[in-house]
């Protein structure tokens, strides 16, 4: 279902973005993915738009399961 566009981005631990593919592929690619480096050694950044359920699925579990900060981008 379609929800207005929220753009976010998602702060984790370099070690952990296989686990960002993995439940993105897991909830069948939900959202466009745009990797970052952050100013932060060690840190990666995942840059992307919750435009629907299943990717604010998607987003939740991330958070969830690998403890990553989550920062909501005004425009």
């Amino acid at each position: 279902m379609k929800r207005p566009p929220i753009k976010f981005i998602i702060q984790i631990d370099e070690d952990r973005l296989s686990e960002v593919m993995y439940y993105w592929n897991y909830y069948d690619k939900p959202c466009d993915l745009l990797l970052r480096k952050p100013k932060t050694a060690g840190l990666a950044a995942v840059v992307l738009t919750v435009d629907s359920d299943e990717a604010a699925d998607f987003v939740y579990r991330v958070k969830e399961k690998t403890g990553a900060r989550l920062y909501q981008v005004d425009k």
